[in-house]
């Protein structure tokens, strides 16, 4: 992680933060993430993948309510939520959809939690970088909170059970 001060309160006149991050899909999990790096200059926090694709580019007072989750943790740009964990993950799945697919997922999904765990220190850095920073919400507009430890357990679990009754309706159905 790199930074450097400020020289006025509110105002960034250089690269303040910026460090590895994945950019998590839809679903709480780290198997659909995107790895690159996520920065905070010059008063504007952005995000771009490993190709160098600029996926967030947003001013620091266009975004709204940082939260932290099991994993990172998320901003909003209007109804938009961005969510983020640290570190860079060694973990690539490129499986297909379906059953394989979420078999795969299933069984890389400890590994990269745990590859995960060495960049959850920068999660309370960002967190207290970022809050001075961003506003809460407008008023009016609400947002569904970042999923907690025992949603997130519920999910992996779900998927675990669906994908082992899927596996033995198929063996038995070859039989």
């Amino acid at each position: 992680m790199t930074s450097s001060r400020r020289r006025y309160p509110g105002v960034v006149d250089t690269v303040l933060m910026e460090s590895p991050a994945n950019l998590l899909g839809r679903l709480p999990t780290t198997v659909r993430m995107t790895p690159g790096r996520l920065r905070l200059a010059d008063g504007r926090l952005s995000f771009a993948n490993e190709a160098g694709e600029v996926l967030l580019d947003a001013a620091v007072g266009e975004l709204h309510s940082v939260a932290t989750s099991l994993v990172g943790l998320a901003v909003w740009k209007g109804d938009n939520r961005y969510r983020f964990s640290f570190g860079k993950s060694k973990v690539r799945l490129r499986a297909g959809s379906g059953l394989v697919g979420s078999a795969a997922a299933i069984a890389i999904l400890p590994q990269a939690a745990s590859e995960l765990n060495d960049g959850l220190a920068y999660i309370d850095t960002w967190v207290e970088t970022l809050t001075p920073l961003i506003g809460p919400a407008p008023q009016g507009q609400r947002h569904a909170k970042p999923w907690g430890q025992a949603a997130m357990f519920t999910l992996v679990f779900g998927i675990m059970f669906a994908a082992l009754v899927i596996f033995f309706a198929i063996l038995y159905a070859t039989q």
